[in-house]
């Protein structure tokens, strides 16, 4: 099974409405496809992740003060696609589907529902992985995208208390994003460092989400045997949030900071790709009665079609 192969990991084009938050377990740490192959093939699947936020002890319900909030937890499913439409560019487009829970002593919550839906577009300005006898390959990308206000974002709890923004599963604004990805490869270890800036929207509810900046590296390894080849990574990423405003007013308990270590594992058995990753908390600097994220997890089935050029 030898190929010339250029590596691409997707860590931070896919964030899991990580959107800075009003005292809620919004989805801080960054959305994960693992390391996919610049094979100039399309390639489509489907993910699955979830995470959790445990609240601080002095939360409660503003509708019931006899209820203490104790954790949020975030289920997302995601079916996406990487598509190419022309030499040197590819379209990635993501729906994705979230069960969201919010646990407290006297109830819980959960609602779910389609979210925001949203499509990023790169292009390729450097590609040196096209020969087969060279030990470096070397690939950067640019790009950008949107996300649509495709998600319900006005749900409400049994006491009719509206949930906060980061815990529903749409924004009810249009987000827009840059982004960078470079990757360095010499035989099989390789580098990848991604950056990217989201311009976040207001919301017909004057929410307006502050904007975010993160920033991931992750060291890689290339494995093949006779029947499949296998691809280990660790990473770490950042994420800035921007406090958010509403009413054109600061909102006190928002924005932050996080650093995740990123582990993963991918397999390819011919055309089809299976991927699992745990990501660990490392810093977060939150405002006090902001909930602290823990470890999370996710797994993926993806399959590549069409002919390589």
């Amino acid at each position: 099974m030898k190929r010339s192969v250029i590596l691409v990991i997707a860590i931070s084009l896919y964030s899991i409405n990580s959107l800075a938050c009003d005292i809620c377990g919004c989805g801080a740490g960054m959305g994960y496809l693992g390391v996919l192959p610049q094979f100039n093939q399309n390639i489509a699947g489907v993910r699955f992740q979830y995470s959790n936020f445990l609240h601080p002890s002095n939360n409660i319900n503003s509708n019931d003060a006899s209820s203490q909030v104790l954790e949020d937890r975030f289920f997302r499913t995601e079916a996406w696609m990487r598509y190419y439409p022309a030499d040197r560019w590819q379209l990635f487009l993501t729906v994705p589907y979230s069960v969201n829970q919010r646990l407290e002593t006297q109830r819980t919550t959960e609602i779910q529902g389609v979210g925001d839906i949203s499509a990023n577009i790169n292009y390729t300005l450097v590609d040196y992985g096209d020969s087969i006898t060279s030990d470096w390959k070397n690939l950067l990308l640019i790009g950008g995208g949107a996300t649509l206000p495709s998600g319900k974002y006005q749900q409400r709890d049994d006491t009719k208390l509206m949930l906060p923004a980061g815990f529903q599963v749409g924004s009810g604004a249009f987000s827009y994003n840059l982004h960078l990805i470079h990757t360095l490869r010499y035989r099989t270890w390789g580098l990848n460092t991604n950056l990217r800036y989201t311009f976040n929207g207001e919301n017909e509810l004057t929410y307006d989400y502050g904007n975010q900046l993160s920033a991931a590296m992750a060291l890689f390894y290339w494995g093949e045997t006779k029947k499949f080849a296998y691809l280990p990574s660790v990473g770490i990423g950042l994420e800035h949030f921007d406090q958010d405003y509403q009413y054109d007013q600061l909102k006190e308990y928002s924005g932050g900071t996080f650093v995740n270590l990123t582990i993963g594992v991918d397999l390819y058995i011919k055309r089809l790709l299976i991927n699992t990753f745990a990501q660990i908390p490392l810093s977060q600097e939150i405002p006090s009665a902001q909930p602290a994220g823990r470890a999370n997890m996710g797994i993926g089935v993806a399959y590549f079609f069409g002919k390589e050029e």
